[in-house]
């Protein structure tokens, strides 16, 4: 251990995203550990944006945190933990913090909250490939969500020495957990939850039609969708977040679940806690190209709920390859309509899968194992092997 500064400098919600809630909870617990560190905001409320996009106002945004970094950075030598980005504009501002974090002689420690950093590396000229390499040779490690994805780094020659696997966690006290599986009632109506960012590669359109299929099939269910609407790079229906949300609402209303469907935007604290209690299924249908490890997918086990997602990313690993969850090998409304029926007529089956959850959630992904793995790197000297 050592008494070094931490400098920690990422995004803090709003708006509120794995990414931002993750970076929150580092935060909090280097204060609850008494760790001399100083957080500085990249985030800066940018929500309706595109995931990858870049404006003369978010430039304007982030000459604060710049100046404060830089007030900070050469001051007393410590470690420097940036999250980084999966973009050309997101690089030039991690070689601005990077370039910072050297000239004032820091230890720099870098984590990715994404899982495509080959499909952004291999689409860059040979030049900024150069360029990348350097910077990201200048970190003693990189955080990545699990082992699968230490293959994107595979092109820096000390990527085997560098690289160290910390999965994300939930950001909900172990308190609010329930300590039993779930089990579904032959009186009540199923309940479904979506909890993500309201985006196109997502799939909440493609969990809507599944829901359509359902109600044609005479299930009794309610679903809650949880989450803003936003355009991401991947987008090709939409052009702005307003126009998604109207589509959104016409679609419930031509498909008539007006009575079984509800829209309650982003969600947070008893809220979203009461309706991960009340969901037996979660469903995440995604295909987002810069998908990495979902937080909402860890909630969902740690509530045991019945999760079903794609074979996407770090999802598969996430689900146990399907012991502790159902994955689809892709969005379809079909395969997840399927999935529910087959589980709402078989009790003891949902049960089991419930219970499986929630132990893949103890084993892998708890809030005290993701920071006391996250704050060991950045207080060890050594690099994590």
């Amino acid at each position: 251990m050592t008494n070094e500064p931490l400098y920690l400098i990422g995004p803090l919600p709003p708006p509120t995203t794995g990414h931002s809630v993750a970076f929150e909870m580092l935060a909090q617990a280097a204060r609850d550990r008494n760790a001399t560190h100083h957080v500085i905001d990249i985030g800066r409320g940018a929500a309706a944006r595109r995931d990858s996009g870049f404006s003369f106002l978010r430039a304007l945004l982030l000459l604060g945190p710049v100046l404060k970094a830089a007030g900070l950075l050469f001051a007393k030598r410590g470690v420097v933990y940036l999250t980084i980005a999966q973009s050309r504009k997101g690089f030039v501002r991690d070689l601005l913090f990077i370039s910072l974090a050297r000239l004032g002689g820091h230890r720099i420690v870098l984590h990715l909250h994404g899982g495509n950093y080959a499909g952004f590396y291999n689409a860059q000229s040979p030049s900024l490939q150069a360029r990348i390499r350097r910077a990201l040779g200048k970190a003693s490690n990189i955080v990545v969500l699990s082992d699968s994805l230490k293959a994107d780094f595979s092109f820096l020659p000390d990527a085997e020495t560098k690289l160290v696997a910390v999965p994300n966690a939930p950001p909900i006290p172990p308190y609010a957990l329930p300590s039993s599986p779930k089990s579904l009632s032959a009186e009540g109506p199923v309940n479904i939850l979506y909890l993500s960012t309201m985006m196109e590669s997502k799939g909440y359109l493609i969990l809507l039609e599944a829901l359509r299929a359902l109600s044609n099939n005479g299930l009794n269910f309610t679903c809650s969708f949880c989450g803003t609407f936003a355009i991401s790079a991947d987008s090709t229906l939409h052009r702005t977040p307003a126009g998604a949300e109207e589509d959104f609402r016409q679609k419930i209303e031509e498909y008539g679940l007006g009575d079984s469907v509800t829209w309650e935007g982003e969600v947070a604290g008893e809220r979203k806690q009461a309706l991960l209690e009340q969901a037996h299924f979660f469903v995440l249908p995604t295909s987002y190209v810069n998908e990495g490890q979902p937080i909402a997918i860890i909630e969902a086990l740690a509530f045991g709920c019945a999760v079903i997602s794609t074979r996407h990313r770090t999802i598969p690993e996430m689900l146990a390859d399907g012991r502790a969850g159902i994955v689809l090998d892709a969005p379809d409304p079909a395969g997840i309509a399927d999935a529910i029926t087959s589980l709402t007529n078989s009790p003891n089956n949902f049960k089991a899968l419930s219970e499986a959850a929630m132990e893949q959630y103890s084993s892998c992904f708890t809030r005290e194992l993701y920071e006391t793995r996250l704050l060991g790197i950045l207080t060890s000297h050594a690099p994590e092997p």
